[in-house]
């Protein structure tokens, strides 16, 4: 939806095939809908917005509840939204850390 609209030359729907057929960054998923083939890059992008995002209510916590877990899913995501941040977000995240209940598991 973001890409349809920029303006420019190229069409979202040929910017996204090219990113499929040649850089391989991208798999198709239905008609109109890509995921990266990498876990990689969603995670990376999964910390970013929640770098833009870090201030909403429950964002901190939500991070929380999921540092530590056994899946390991959230470990890369999390590293890459701390990677971004600065003191301020890393005081927070720590603030709330050792108060909730994953500091004692």
């Amino acid at each position: 939806q973001k890409l349809d609209i920029l303006e420019g030359k190229h069409k979202a729907e040929e910017l996204c095939q090219t990113l499929v057929d040649r850089a391989g960054i991208l798999v198709g998923h239905g008609k109109k809908t890509y995921m990266f083939r990498h876990k990689t890059f969603r995670e990376f992008l999964a910390g970013v917005q929640l770098k833009e995002e870090w201030f909403e209510p429950g964002r901190i916590s939500m991070l929380v509840e999921h540092f530590g877990e056994e899946s390991g899913w959230w470990d890369e995501v999390i590293k890459f939204f701390m990677a971004q941040s600065n003191e301020k977000v890393f005081d927070h995240f720590m603030r709330e850390l050792f108060t909730s209940s994953a500091s004692f598991s």
